[in-house]
């Protein structure tokens, strides 16, 4: 039997604006490890490596074109590309980022990249994805889906223990109460390369 609204001494609500409802994105499924469309949906970063001080972009999100598939949609985050030239390959990040939109300009100075990078926002590009699990506190690191453990059916888990044994302080929304515990890492899907659009036929 429900309480008589009179009893519980409630507060009005907050004023709540509904033309600017968000809708729940509902439970995330991340998107199996292969070769997918991905769409640029915001202008990148733009900032230089740590070290030698080279171009870079922070690109993201990177949304997943899946029609169909549960994970259509899925945002990639904090992808990060940039002009140093790869060891043993004549390329570098930057330049298989713009291969791998179909790009068919040359650039050549900062000035350039930065202009051929940013024209590129909604336009699909292609790229290999993977898992990846990360812990900020012992720098466990993980990478592939196929080295990930299996839940009870056999599907990939979305969080796992750090296997260091790291503890973290969990806060109760509720009660307020903090404990501490296991700490929980959780996979996160990354582009391992981008490749050209021909790679996706």
């Amino acid at each position: 039997m429900s309480a008589d609204v009179n009893d519980l001494n409630l507060r009005e609500p907050d004023t709540f604006d509904w033309d600017e409802y968000e809708p729940s994105a509902g439970v995330y499924v991340l998107p199996p490890a292969g070769i997918y469309r991905l769409l640029p949906i915001e202008l990148p970063v733009v900032g230089a490596t740590q070290q030698d001080h080279y171009l870079q972009f922070e690109l993201g999100p990177l949304a997943v074109m899946a029609d169909g598939r549960p994970w259509d949609g899925f945002k990639i985050n904090y992808q990060r590309v940039n002009v140093k030239p790869w060891p043993k390959r004549r390329s570098h990040g930057v330049a298989d980022y713009l291969t791998s939109h179909g790009y068919q300009g040359r650039p050549q100075s900062n000035d350039d990249y930065i202009a051929a990078v940013q024209s590129l926002v909604n336009h699909p590009c292609v790229g290999v994805i993977d898992h990846k699990v990360y812990c900020k506190s012992c720098g466990y690191t993980l990478k592939g889906q196929d080295k990930l453990p299996k839940d009870e059916s056999g599907a990939t888990v979305t969080r796992m223990v750090c296997p260091n044994g790291c503890r973290e302080t969990r806060v109760n929304e509720q009660t307020g109460e903090a404990t501490e515990q296991a700490k929980m890492l959780f996979v996160n899907v990354e582009v391992r390369a981008f490749v050209p659009p021909e790679r996706l036929k």
